[in-house]
């Protein structure tokens, strides 16, 4: 697939990325992606992100996850007052952990649970540039056994959910001292058993502590610890990452490639930006909110029109699942740590970017062209150029990445050269901004779908918190 790079102006950084573009090839590092790979250049990688991820400590992990499980039960209807056994004391646990860390700030979060009040455990690193910008990154840390909720049988809850209170845990420790234009808050929510009391309770009361802030994203992980009785050695170099489109698929049935939502573009960037950070791993992208008949805190914040995602191992063991058998002997705590990689680098790159270009609209010229006109990102770092990409409606993924510097506000590209697009073909469309050090945003939304009739919105595009 050939790849074309239109050089407009002349600046180091443009400069520099287009030889780099024009001499190396992503093959290599996304071999083993369920996808069709694009023959374009590999990203340029942030050296502190990669030194970042290079610290993730599968030992640390697994100490975490035991300590969690030491607690005897964390349900949400256990004990609150601090002394073992019950969620209290995990909750103390946590949060001393985080206030551990330099550079964080932690609070408890109090909201009307199910049996009693509890806390969500809510720490977070102030942006640098724009504080007002913020990204979560969470996972439960409350348990169950067979009654959502009994408070007093055990309840280890080893994969579910203390490796993903743990990998929680491990991003912070890793991100921490570090800065980021944008806010990033880790949370560890109670009440996710019984019916996702405390991320619902966040996103309509996180401005107690966030008074001027605005939710971008959500990057959910929950049952990451990767159970050794079903994953072999192959899904255990895999997760999946369960995104909605538009409607968002919660009943039985699937999403399509011809489709499009905020929360497909979180899965685009996994895919591009998580697969050059940490090859090792594969992403296997689910077209829907979450399992049939399951669901987990991505939702609430999908619920009120913020993007979210679910990062979730591979296969499951039910008879480890909310029961006194999801011991520690049934995870892997390397796998956690591989998982914890992907979603750190993902965090820490959208943190530095900017938002995505605003206004864009795309529309079809004569011979085969295509016209995109946008405005610049309403915050973040200053661009230093644009990338343009495309996908037919039968792909999840983009082709190809058509690059413009960022002083342009409008570009024609050519479908089939510049964009990969077969003549005739219908396609999705979309524009997102680069800064200095290779920090890439989420593509601006809605992505336009092209055809040999013009270009449109799709849709139901912008009807976000619609399901099916």
């Amino acid at each position: 697939m050939k790849q074309s790079v239109r050089a407009v102006g002349n600046f180091a950084g443009f400069s520099q990325m287009r030889r780099l573009r024009a001499t190396t090839c992503l093959l290599a590092i996304l071999a083993g992606f369920l996808y069709p790979v694009p023959a374009f250049a590999p990203p340029m990688l942030d050296p502190e992100i990669v030194s970042m991820i290079d610290q993730i400590d599968s030992n640390r992990i697994a100490t975490s996850i035991q300590t969690l499980v030491a607690f005897g039960t964390r349900n949400s209807c256990s004990d609150n007052s601090g002394t073992p056994p019950g969620i209290g004391a995990a909750r103390d646990w946590i949060r001393a952990q985080f206030a551990a860390l330099p550079g964080i700030q932690v609070v408890l979060d109090p909201f009307a649970g199910p049996c009693q009040t509890i806390q969500n455990v809510v720490a977070w690193i102030p942006g640098s540039g724009h504080p007002d910008r913020l990204i979560v990154i969470g996972g439960h840390y409350d348990s169950r056994t067979y009654d959502r909720s009994d408070g007093t049988s055990p309840a280890p809850g080893t994969n579910d959910s203390g490796s993903q209170t743990a990998l929680v845990l491990e991003v912070a420790r890793v991100l921490a001292g570090h800065s980021f234009d944008t806010t990033v808050i880790f949370v560890a929510w109670a009440g996710e058993e019984q019916g996702l009391y405390g991320s619902a309770s966040f996103v309509q009361t996180y401005t107690t502590y966030f008074p001027t802030g605005t939710l971008e994203l959500n990057l959910n992980c929950d049952i990451v610890g990767g159970d050794n009785t079903v994953n072999d050695d192959t899904a255990l170099q895999q997760f999946r990452l369960f995104s909605p489109g538009t409607p968002r698929e919660i009943s039985p049935g699937d999403g399509t490639t011809d489709n499009t939502s905020p929360s497909r573009s979180i899965m685009r960037h996994v895919g591009y930006w998580g697969s050059a950070y940490v090859p090792e791993m594969t992403m296997l992208p689910q077209l829907r909110e979450d399992r049939v008949g399951r669901g987990g805190d991505h939702q609430s914040f999908i619920a009120i029109a913020i993007p979210g995602a679910r990062f979730i191992e591979v296969n499951e063991n039910l008879a480890h699942q909310h029961a006194p058998a999801d011991l520690f002997d049934y995870v892997t705590p390397a796998y956690t740590s591989r998982v914890a990689r992907v979603m750190a680098a993902t965090l820490a790159d959208l943190a530095r970017a900017s938002t995505p270009p605003q206004s864009m609209v795309a529309t079809r010229l004569p011979g085969n062209m295509v016209r995109l006109t946008w405005a610049a990102p309403a915050a973040g770092p200053a661009v230093d150029y644009y990338v343009i990409s495309a996908r037919p409606v039968t792909e999840n993924f983009y082709r190809t990445r058509f690059v413009v510097p960022g002083t342009a506000t409008t570009t024609d590209a050519r479908v089939n050269e510049d964009l990969g697009i077969a003549e005739g073909a219908d396609y999705f469309v979309s524009v997102a901004a680069v800064d200095g050090g290779g920090h890439e945003s989420l593509y601006a939304y809605p992505e336009y779908r092209c055809g040999p009739n013009g270009c449109v919105v799709p849709d139901g595009a912008l009807d976000v918190t619609a399901t099916r």
